[in-house]
């Protein structure tokens, strides 16, 4: 979604799966770093502020990442409360499941004053999910996340700035990245957060199954 105001707001439905986790990325650009957003609530939950960063150029680029956990089954409304009245703001979720219920793991921030900035985070276990958000000083063009992350989604921050959010799922634990790309970024923003698997306990019940053939039968 996108838009100008001090609040934001847009429907959103989470589907009825275990071990859920909602991921709110915002970007927004001003005239100061009072671009922040302060609040972000799904329905009658709210959700809480994983990080912020900011970089400064021609104007400000901000972008922050929410979380909650075992968000509402169904529809519901989220709204973004800002700062001020900003002139260029997007925002959007992302639905996860099969998440530890909990913060996330590890984040991280990294900006850049001339071009796409890269966020390090190191996971804590196998198979977790790095979720992040990307904001862009110039209108959307080409932007796209790296080849190894999945879009999630990429928005115009009208009427010049961009922003968009992408995961990607680590198999080992350890450093991973995650960058964008794009022919006219001129200054950007990233948070990055790393969400550990949920029930990772193997099984300990064995199904054992005897089959036997009635008497004067074979098989």
């Amino acid at each position: 979604v996108g838009g100008g105001a001090t609040t934001l707001a847009w429907s959103h439905t989470v589907p009825n799966k275990a071990l859920r986790m909602l991921v709110v990325g915002v970007t927004s650009e001003y005239t100061s770093t009072a671009c922040q957003a302060t609040g972000v609530t799904y329905g009658a939950q709210t959700m809480t502020l994983i990080q912020s960063t900011s970089i400064t150029g021609a104007s400000f680029e901000c972008a922050s990442l929410w979380y909650l956990v075992a968000p509402a089954v169904g529809t519901n409304t989220i709204t973004v409360t800002l700062q001020n009245a900003v002139t260029s703001v997007a925002a959007g979720a992302v639905n996860l499941w099969n998440i530890k219920q909990a913060a996330p793991d590890a984040s991280n921030i990294s900006t850049n004053t001339a071009g796409t900035s890269t966020t390090s985070v190191t996971t804590l276990a196998a198979n977790s999910t790095v979720v992040d958000v990307f904001a862009d000083g110039n209108a959307l063009g080409d932007l796209a996340p790296n080849s190894s992350q999945t879009e999630r989604w990429t928005l115009d921050d009208p009427p010049s700035a961009s922003g968009g959010m992408s995961s990607k799922l680590i198999p080992a634990a350890g450093a991973t990245s995650m960058t964008w790309t794009g022919t006219t970024i001129n200054r950007s923003a990233d948070v990055a957060a790393a969400f550990a698997p949920g029930d990772t306990t193997p099984p300990t019940n064995v199904l054992s199954i005897t089959s036997a053939a009635p008497a004067g039968s074979s098989y």
